[in-house]
């Protein structure tokens, strides 16, 4: 079971942060956590990648307000996108 993901962004918006990338579930993985750099989370949103119509989404495992770290739980070798917005 592996778990990665990448931060392909981080920049300003008014006056709060923002990063944004992608995660990868493989090996039959469920998720993980995702370090997004920011030291306040307000919101995490993620989107799947997927062919066809993916069967379940993917969920945030955390209370918002949170630190930079966030846990998502997906379905098994699932891909996709996250964006993070807060401080």
């Amino acid at each position: 079971m592996a778990f990665t993901f990448t931060k392909d962004e981080e920049s300003v918006f008014d006056n709060r942060r923002y990063s944004r990338g992608t995660f990868t579930s493989s090996g039959g993985g469920t998720g993980g956590d995702i370090l997004t750099g920011l030291e306040q989370v307000e919101q995490l949103t993620l989107q799947p990648k997927a062919t066809a119509v993916v069967a379940s989404h993917c969920v945030v495992n955390e209370t918002f307000p949170t630190r930079g770290t966030v846990t998502i739980v997906t379905a098994a070798n699932v891909v996709g996108y996250w964006f993070a917005f807060g401080y």
